[in-house]
This record gives C-alpha cells, sequence and structure tokens, in this order.
C-alpha cells in the first residue's frame, strides 16, 4: 500500500508499505482524509527520516476514514464504521487511560504515538487499536473528521478548561488551525472573541468564523488596540 515518507532534510517521497492486517482488538481504517498538523513539518524538516526503533514510520496523527476489517475481539464497532482516529494509545489500564486520556498514560514503556512511534495516516490504511476509534457523525465529512482529530478539539478542551461564557471577552492569539478554532468555538459558547494575527486572510478567516473583533499586531500594538476594544479593561 502506499504512504507518505520523510526522509530528512524537507525530503518526502510516497512509497510502498507493506500491507497489513488487525490483530486481536485492532481494526484496519481505509483512510479518508489525513491532516498535516504543525508537528509534522518538523518530522519533514529534520536532519534524519522519521523512525522508531530502526523501523521508517508513516507519519500523520489527524486521520480520519472508514472501517475495512475487523481483527478478533473487537467490540462496539464493524466494518463500515466512520471514524476518527485519536493518535495515542496507552496501557488501557492506569487511571488516565479508563477515563479516556490515554495521551496522559502513566506507563511509558506502553505509551505509543500514531505517526511517531507507530505508522501513521499519511497513506492508504493503517491499523489502530478500537480503544482510539471515535464515532465519526453522518453529517461531517471526512475532511472536517480529520481537523477534529487533533487541531480543533485541541482548541475545544482548552475552552472548557477556561469554562468560557457569554460574560467574558476572550484574546487569541495567532489564527492558525488550532487558533481558528478557538475562535469558532469561542464564539459558539457565547464570548465576545478577540482575533490576533498579522496576516490579514487570518483576520478575514477568523472574522467569518464569529470573531467580535479582530487585531492587527504587525505594529507589535496589540495590547493597546485590545485595550481600545474594551474600553481600558482589556481581555478576561
Amino acid at each position: 500500500m502506499r504512504g507518505l515518507a520523510f526522509h530528512g532534510n524537507s525530503v518526502a517521497e510516497v512509497i510502498d508499505y507493506p500491507d497489513v492486517s488487525p490483530r486481536a482488538e485492532q481494526v484496519l481504517i481505509k483512510l479518508r482524509s489525513s491532516g498535516l498538523c504543525g508537528s509534522d513539518f518538523s518530522r519533514y524538516r529534520a536532519k534524519g527520516p522519521n523512525e522508531h526503533g530502526g523501523q521508517l514510520i508513516r507519519p500523520g496523527h489527524e486521520p480520519c476514514g472508514e472501517i475495512v476489517a475487523l481483527g478478533p475481539n473487537v467490540k462496539g464497532l464493524k466494518v463500515g464504521s466512520r471514524i476518527i482516529q485519536h493518535h495515542y494509545e496507552g496501557c488501557r489500564e492506569c487511571e488516565f487511560c479508563l477515563t479516556g486520556w490515554q495521551q496522559l498514560c502513566e506507563v511509558v514503556d506502553k505509551k505509543e504515538y500514531y505517526g511517531g512511534s507507530m505508522h501513521g495516516g499519511h497513506g492508504d490504511y493503517m491499523v489502530v487499536h478500537q480503544s482510539t476509534c471515535v464515532a465519526l457523525p453522518d453529517e461531517l465529512d471526512f475532511e472536517v473528521g480529520a481537523y477534529l482529530a487533533c487541531g480543533a478539539t485541541t482548541a475545544f478542551q482548552a475552552l472548557k478548561k477556561l469554562n468560557i461564557s457569554g460574560r467574558d471577552v476572550l484574546a487569541v492569539f495567532g489564527q492558525g488551525p488550532v487558533g481558528l478554532a478557538a475562535t469558532m468555538f469561542g464564539a459558539e459558547m457565547g464570548a465576545r472573541i478577540i482575533a490576533v494575527d498579522i496576516s490579514p486572510e487570518r483576520l478575514t478567516m477568523a472574522a467569518d468564523s464569529g470573531a467580535w473583533a479582530t487585531v492587527d499586531a504587525s505594529d507589535n500594538n496589540s495590547t493597546d488596540q485590545i485595550k481600545d476594544l474594551t474600553h481600558g479593561k482589556g481581555a478576561d
């Protein structure tokens, strides 16, 4: 099957990887979309290839697709299920894993990272553990699912911790994929969002995503602009 390879020094190539089959509690996913994260560029630009344990590892940790095969003992999933794949797999026994936070797994030697220590989503197919599969609602397309696999949900979880509401003014610095998600979700939660960036195109996207106001930080006076917008109070 085909997949992307990072060879180091900004060299990428589509190569043939061995075909794979799911083992116990694993599923085989046909990839429909796979997001390119900023951290992928670090691996792309690294001096050496994207390897783990001496093996070339296919990158991609924002995958979305549909299940085409099941290994033994898979529960709650079926062939044809549309899923988002979460890129961390833990021991599935510690407190964090049992409460759905496999990325915080305490058992380091059992903690895996799809796209880093295991093959990721930049290819035709990938094998994953059933515990990393999240159902993709029918009304969402696969591209949105890939965005939700990491970038957008990173912003959402941060906003949940802030517990924002319509009483708050929230300044979001940087309107890249994660920042735009924070702007969009924050606006939906009722907060007045001040989107800050140096790119006019990004600020336009932020306004279209629900920003209450936008601030061009290219003159290094974003603090003053935010205070002007909030009658001297600043953001919450």
